[in-house]
C-alpha cells in the first residue's frame, strides 16, 4: 500500500485534502526495526508518529508495580503516537518488534515547521475540541517562537458573579432615587425612568464580564502565567518559569469545595517567590498539566544534552580520522540515532577505523553491536587502525 493511502487511513490525516496528504506525505521516512527492537519505550519523550508498512510490534504497559501488561498488537496499516506529534508529550507505552518491522515515521519538528508553512492545514486535522483550542491559538506577543500554550483556564464563573455585587447596588440606588422624585412629585416620563434606572448598571455589567474574559491563567511549555488586562487600562502579566517551579500546593476553602474551585500556590526558591492561581476551576487537573509540563521539559533539556554529547563524539571521531591519515567517513549510527534502539549490523561499521587507543571508545564500545575481539586485535599500529 502506498504511503498516501496508508496516511489516509490515520485518523487524524482522515479530513485531509489530497493536496494537504502529499505535503505530509513529504515529512516521512521509512524506518527498519529488527525483531526485539523497541520501536519507542514507555516514558520516553516522544517526537514520532509510527504507522506500520509491514510487520507486527507489540504494545507493554508498565503498571504502577512496575509489571509489563501487553495492550495490543500493531499491524499493517495500524498506528501510533498521534499525540505525541501534536503535542510532544511522552510516550504512554513501549513497542517492540515482534517480527521485523518496516515503519512510515513523522518527526514532530518536521510536522511542525509544516503547520508554520501552512497554518491551513491545521483546519483539517481530526483531533478533539481542546486538542483543536490549543492548534488554533493565535501566536501572543509575550509567547516565544518555540513555546506552545497547553492549557488556557478563565478564574471560576463565581468571581463574575461575585462581581455584579456593583451593578446590582447601581441598579437599586437608581431606583430608590426614581422613586424618590416621584415621591415628591417630580415629573419623570417612564422612559426616561427606565434609561436612567437600566443603562448605567447594563453598562457596568458588560464591563465586569469583559474584564472576568480578559483575567486568565495559562500553561505552556516553559512557563505558567496570570494574565489579566482591564479594558482601556493596562495589561499584567505574572509568570513563573516551569524550571524554577519546586513545589505546588492546593488549598480549599468550603465554598470552592461546594462550586469546585481552589487555589493553587506555585512554589519556588528563588527571590521570584510564588505566584497564586486563585478562584481556579479543577484545580487539581492544572497541577497535574503543570507537572507533566515539567517532566516533559526536563526530558527534552536531558535529550538536547545527549545530542549535544553525540555531536561533539561525532566531531571527535572525524578529527582523529583526519588526524590519522584517513578519510572522514559518515559515522554510521547517524542515520539511527531517532530510534529508540540502536539497531546495527556488523556490516554498518569497518572496524580497521577504530582504534582501541581512542578515548573515544569509552563512548562508542557500549554501542556496538558485537564486542571487539581482542584475541584478533593485537595490536594496536600507529595509524590508529587495528592489525589482526
Amino acid at each position: 500500500m502506498d504511503t498516501l493511502t496508508r496516511l489516509k487511513n490515520v485518523p487524524l490525516f482522515a479530513s485531509a485534502t489530497p493536496e494537504t496528504l502529499a505535503l505530509v506525505a513529504e515529512l516521512v521516512t521509512n524506518d527498519s526495526y529488527a525483531k526485539g527492537s523497541f520501536l519507542c519505550q514507555q516514558g520516553d519523550l516522544g517526537e514520532t508518529l509510527y504507522v506500520i508498512d509491514s510487520g507486527e510490534a507489540i504494545i507493554h504497559q508498565q503498571d504502577v508495580r512496575g509489571r509489563q501488561r501487553p495492550l495490543g498488537y500493531l499491524r499493517a496499516g495500524n498506528h501510533f503516537g498521534q499525540d505525541v506529534l501534536l503535542s510532544g508529550s511522552t510516550y504512554h507505552a513501549s513497542i517492540r518488534a515482534t517480527t521485523d518491522v518496516e515503519a512510515l515515521c513523522i518527526r514532530k519538528r518536521d510536522f511542525d515547521l509544516l503547520l508554520q508553512e501552512h497554518p491551513q492545514i491545521r483546519n483539517q486535522l481530526t483531533v478533539n475540541q481542546p486538542r483543536k483550542t490549543r492548534l488554533h491559538a493565535p501566536m501572543a506577543s509575550w509567547q516565544d517562537q518555540e513555546e506552545e500554550l497547553v492549557l488556557l483556564r478563565k478564574r471560576h464563573w463565581f468571581v463574575f458573579v461575585s462581581a455584579l455585587r456593583f451593578p446590582l447596588f447601581t441598579l437599586l440606588i437608581l431606583a430608590i432615587i426614581v422613586w424618590f422624585l416621584r415621591w415628591l412629585s417630580v415629573n419623570v416620563s417612564p422612559l426616561v425612568s427606565s434609561l436612567s434606572i437600566g443603562a448605567i448598571p447594563a453598562i457596568m455589567t458588560l464591563w465586569v464580564f469583559a474584564d472576568w474574559q480578559n483575567d486568565y491563567y495559562l500553561v505552556t511549555t516553559t512557563r505558567v502565567l496570570h494574565r489579566e488586562k482591564a479594558i482601556l487600562m493596562s495589561e499584567t502579566i505574572d509568570e513563573i518559569p516551569l524550571d524554577k517551579i519546586q513545589g505546588t500546593y492546593i488549598t480549599r476553602d468550603l465554598l470552592g469545595k461546594m462550586l469546585g474551585f481552589g487555589t493553587l500556590q506555585l512554589h519556588t526558591a528563588s527571590a521570584r517567590g510564588s505566584i497564586v492561581l486563585d478562584y481556579l476551576p479543577d484545580p487539581e487537573g492544572v497541577q497535574d498539566v503543570i507537572r507533566d509540563q515539567i517532566t516533559y521539559l526536563t526530558l527534552r533539556v536531558q535529550q538536547g544534552e545527549r545530542e549535544r554529547i553525540r555531536q561533539e563524539i561525532l566531531q571527535q571521531t572525524r578529527r582523529t580520522e583526519t588526524e590519522d591519515g584517513l578519510p572522514a567517513a559518515p559515522f554510521p549510527y547517524q542515520k539511527q540515532s531517532r530510534r529508540a534502539s540502536l539497531n546495527l549490523r556488523e556490516a554498518d561499521y569497518d572496524s580497521s577505523r577504530l582504534s582501541l587507543a581512542d578515548p573515544i571508545w569509552c563512548y562508542l564500545a557500549p554501542c556496538l553491536p558485537c564486542p571487539v575481539d581482542t584475541k584478533h586485535h593485537l595490536a594496536v599500529v600507529g595509524s590508529g587502525g587495528l592489525e589482526k
